[in-house]
């Protein structure tokens, strides 16, 4: 079921039903085993390129080769996976397996750049990570992201995961490659990188999760990364116990993990999940995620010393963090009241403009709709409107009348950039 989430209105509607528009946005399309991503053109136009046809109708193919064909069949393996679409189509970021001198036409790369990530083994073995955009002069070009800091060419181990801004002017990946920046980096750990259009071409790729003071990789593993143009590129991102050379030296990481936030341009990575002592927050969080468009960070967290007057938790609850301000206030507030808050929230989301989070909760006092009787204990989807102020929390999927939560499980909410819809899966 899917709730759109506006002051005075909700409904639900069959998931189906609101999939069908969003098609023309991306489809991706598989002949044989080949994969074909591709997007919307308009107006629509039919042209034929190479010897097969890449475009046709509003249908054009964004992981073309740069000889305009869409190569020889690679056999088992895709030609294109792991797609993030910029909100107006004009920029895909997509991975593969084909050798980037065969995929790029930037005229900043070609002639420039050989794959040296062709090793064998591994799910993720020959992976490099590409950009499709489309430029005002230059028109439709194909940009190797995973470039090594020499600007010869790929990485030398597999990049994964592109996560783009949604504009469509940054983007942050994983790569367990040793080679794109200049500092030291582990060959048995992954890390994450952010690319920005025109200043990577320049000075390469930026490492995200560095040591405090220096250029080298942490000796950390981190992961769930997103990203904000606002007001300068930032990356958020967790990071493992072992983490503790990220935020400097005399801050406590509490031996968990827990959330940083890192300037792009200045190379500085600041806790995220932050105590009322400066340290990282006992129990550590997880989950985070870094409004578009503003400098406000969810995320999980069982701790009791993020705010002053929380001295107790009731287990997992969702807080949200301005960056701007440095302050923390918690998201999942008991609706009765409990200054311990609630328990069972996991996977927040918070929309692009920073007002609206969506999140997952077992917990009946989350909100003031009832579960569907008082022995269910499943997840449901909740909201709440946390700018200009904050609201009390909504129930999202409500069952018909709107009176009680639905009859079963619902999970993975998303929302939108406006902070007004939300998406979900569920049983009900």
């Amino acid at each position: 079921m899917v709730n759109t989430v506006r002051p005075g209105l909700r409904f639900s509607t069959m998931i189906h039903s609101v999939v069908r528009p969003l098609r023309p946005l991306l489809t991706v399309v598989s002949l044989s085993v080949l994969l074909f991503v591709v997007v919307v053109t308009r107006p629509p136009s039919a042209e034929a390129i190479g010897s097969t046809p890449l475009t046709s109708g509003s249908l054009t193919m964004v992981s073309t080769h740069a000889d305009g064909t869409s190569g020889t069949n690679p056999g088992t393996t895709e030609g294109a996976n792991e797609v993030a679409i910029s909100d107006d189509g004009s920029v895909v970021a997509f991975t593969s397996t084909v050798p980037a001198e065969e995929l790029v036409t930037d005229p900043l790369q070609v002639g420039h750049v050989t794959d040296n990530n062709t090793g064998s083994g591994g799910p993720d073995s020959g992976l490099d990570v590409f950009v499709y955009q489309k430029l005002p002069v230059l028109g439709a070009i194909v940009s190797l992201v995973s470039s090594n800091a020499s600007h010869t060419g790929t990485g030398n181990a597999p990049s994964t995961t592109p996560v783009l801004a949604p504009l469509g002017i940054g983007l942050v990946f994983r790569s367990a490659a040793t080679d794109l920046v200049t500092g030291s980096v582990a060959a048995s750990q992954r890390h994450l990188y952010a690319w920005v259009p025109g200043l990577s071409a320049l000075t390469s790729v930026f490492l995200i999760d560095n040591k405090f003071g220096t250029h080298d990789a942490c000796d950390c593993i981190a992961s769930d990364p997103s990203i904000s143009m606002f007001p300068t590129p930032t990356v958020v991102f967790d990071a493992t116990a072992s983490g503790t050379d990220l935020a400097g030296p005399g801050v406590a990481h509490q031996g968990a993990d827990q959330v940083y936030a890192n300037n792009v341009l200045a190379g500085t990575n600041s806790l995220v999940s932050v105590d009322i002592n400066g340290d990282g927050v006992i129990g550590g969080a997880t989950e985070p995620m870094i409004a578009a468009d503003a400098p406000i960070v969810v995320f999980t967290s069982t701790g009791d010393d993020l705010v002053a007057g929380f001295t107790s938790s009731n287990g997992s609850n969702i807080w949200e963090r301005n960056l701007l301000t440095s302050s923390t206030s918690l998201i999942s507030a008991s609706q009765t009241g409990d200054p311990s808050g609630t328990t069972g929230n996991h996977d927040p989301v918070i929309s692009s403009l920073g007002n609206g989070v969506a999140w997952s909760s077992n917990d009946p006092d989350v909100s003031a709709t009832p579960f569907f009787n008082a022995q269910q204990s499943t997840d449901h989807i909740f909201y709440r409107a946390i700018l200009p102020v904050k609201l009390p929390t909504l129930m999202v999927d409500t069952g018909v009348t709107g009176l009680l939560g639905c009859d079963a499980n619902s999970n993975n909410p998303g929302i939108s950039g406006d902070g007004l819809s939300v998406v979900f899966e569920s049983s009900c």
